[in-house]
């Protein structure tokens, strides 16, 4: 089993998993019962906000690519100067 280290959430974020029962009805007629779970989602429970990705995803996705940005223009691989730049949050 692989462990995977993630990013802390921010205050009030919460990881939570889908959880859903039904079953399927056709021409009044009951056809099967069946339920979905396992997918993972964030909540923040202030705001009643959700999402798929981490809240964090832009913020660790911006800072990889300053540090890519910049590892390549010290090693001459793109000049400082035509290198994007990407603002710092």
């Amino acid at each position: 089993m692989m462990c995977v280290r993630q990013a802390p959430l921010p205050e009030d974020w919460k990881p939570c998993k889908t959880y859903e029962l039904g079953q399927t009805v056709r021409g009044g007629t009951f056809i099967e019962r069946w339920s979905s779970y396992g997918e993972i989602y964030y909540f923040n429970f202030k705001t009643g906000n959700s999402t798929w990705d981490h809240p964090c995803d832009d913020y660790y996705r911006k800072q990889y690519e300053t540090a890519r940005v910049e590892r390549d223009a010290l090693a001459g691989a793109v000049p400082a100067a035509e290198a994007p730049l990407v603002s710092r949050l």
